[in-house]
């Protein structure tokens, strides 16, 4: 009996801890990286995504998937990625990411103290760096596909 209860418990915890993420279908995230200025996701119904970059003033493309509490991001280019030859550093190409989530947010994963110190003294507070979901947005209902 007390194996049952122990392995009841262990459950529950691993339940609690690990929170699943509601629908994507059809929203957006955004990461405010100043109060004026944010990054932003939108999810499609066909599991693509696109990605803008205020900094960069660019759109990336790619697919992302959903397990558990972990968004897997799958960039396959960049809005002007044809502008450039092969091999360029202006390319976005194709790049892997993940998101977690966590109380509504979406979290990037944990930066080197390198690259936290790279944006604190650009004036980004690494410390509240998330995605929150833009409840304003409504995604056209015609539109099924990524540009």
């Amino acid at each position: 009996m007390k194996k049952i209860i122990l392995l009841f418990c262990i459950l529950l915890f691993q339940c609690i801890q690990s929170q699943e993420i509601p629908k994507l279908v059809g929203t957006k995230w955004k990461l405010y990286v100043t109060e004026k200025n944010y990054d932003y996701i939108i999810f499609y119904p066909d599991s693509n995504y696109i990605d803008f970059d205020c900094e960069l003033g660019e759109r990336t493309f790619g697919k992302y998937s959903v397990i558990k509490d972990t968004v897997f991001l799958f960039q396959e280019r960049g809005e002007y990625d044809d502008e450039f030859p092969e091999g360029s550093i202006h390319r976005a190409g194709k790049a892997e990411y993940k998101l977690f989530y966590k109380n509504g947010k979406l979290y990037p994963p944990e930066m080197s103290k390198e690259e936290r110190k790279r944006l604190k003294k650009e004036g980004i507070d690494v410390d509240n760096l998330f995605y929150i979901k833009d409840e304003t947005y409504r995604y056209p209902k015609n539109l099924h596909k990524n540009p």
